[in-house]
């Protein structure tokens, strides 16, 4: 997978961008600590 962009010296690709629209999708009253718990 072709990197989207580096964040704090991660690669962050098309399908991680996905991922996070779709947790926050299926989670939309869930903090931010929530969903990366």
């Amino acid at each position: 997978m072709e990197a989207l962009l580096r964040y704090r010296g991660r690669s962050v690709t098309a399908a991680d961008v996905a991922f996070i629209q779709e947790l926050i999708a299926d989670n939309p009253a869930a903090s931010r600590r929530r969903l990366s718990e």
